[in-house]
């Protein structure tokens, strides 16, 4: 089987004027994804836009695979206005996803606004009691309500930065407050979301010595960490988010 394969469109559906859920269904064999790793999408035949817009996986079942993604520039225009029963090219899965978290640990998954595209197959991955918290600026941006509720096993905490949606603040402050009551260490906290999101979770966990993974955003062209063109300072030098990541551990950080 082949990281290179053509899929056909069975269904997009605009979950928000801004955000979109692409649904495909690969034409050829292709490699089954774990939680965390990403897909690069050819958006045109042509050489216009040139480089393969990446996302994470969403949702991955034999016969279908998913993409959430939000409306921000030409490439994510165009593969918003894909049709039932278009083709395109799709390579992956590609870079390293999450580690499911020990046995006897409790999970805590932070999502910061369109990092709940990335962290929603996790959730439903750990399949035992999980706590998340998901944040973003206004009521408009929190998605998949229902397909949360339908994960019997994960609580969630809402917070929205205006109070429109949830508890009014960030995700620090349900995290913080979470993590002061909770005095089994054996927790495993997981976060994706914007660079300063992550910092402050990053500090937090590393001052409660907990441990975590973050899936940093980038952008990326090869996908291959043949460009260098997303390299990020970690804690043991240079790394390529879409080689050694996008899911990097709280130690190499």
């Amino acid at each position: 089987m082949s990281r290179h394969f053509r899929a056909e469109v069975l269904a997009r559906e605009s979950l928000t004027p801004r955000h979109v859920l692409l649904r495909l269904r690969p034409l050829e064999n292709s490699l089954t994804p774990v939680p965390g790793q990403f897909y690069l999408l050819r958006v045109s035949q042509t050489l216009d836009p040139l480089l393969r817009r990446p996302f994470s996986i969403f949702s991955f079942e034999k016969e279908e695979i998913s993409f959430l993604f939000i409306r921000k520039g030409r490439g994510t225009e165009i593969l918003s206005n894909l049709r039932p029963s278009d083709q395109i090219e799709v390579f992956g899965p590609l870079g390293r996803g999450y580690p499911l978290p020990e046995q006897e640990a409790t999970a805590l998954v932070v999502a910061g606004g369109m990092g709940i595209a990335s962290l929603f197959p996790l959730l439903k991955a750990i399949r035992k009691d999980t706590v998340l918290i998901y944040g973003a600026k206004t009521k408009s941006d929190i998605l998949l309500k229902e397909q949360l509720n339908s994960l019997e096993y994960v609580k969630t905490i809402i917070c929205t930065e205006d109070g429109t949606e949830g508890i009014k603040a960030t995700v620090l402050e349900p995290l913080d407050d979470l993590l002061q009551r909770h005095t089994d260490k054996n927790i495993t906290v997981y976060a994706c979301g914007p660079d300063g999101m992550i910092n402050a979770v990053k500090r937090m966990i590393d001052h409660y010595s907990l441990k975590g993974f973050f899936s940093l955003e980038e952008r990326m062209a090869c996908g291959l960490g043949a460009c260098l063109g997303c390299v990020r300072k970690t804690q043991k030098g240079m790394k390529r988010v879409c080689r050694e990541g996008p899911v990097f551990s709280g130690e190499e950080l």
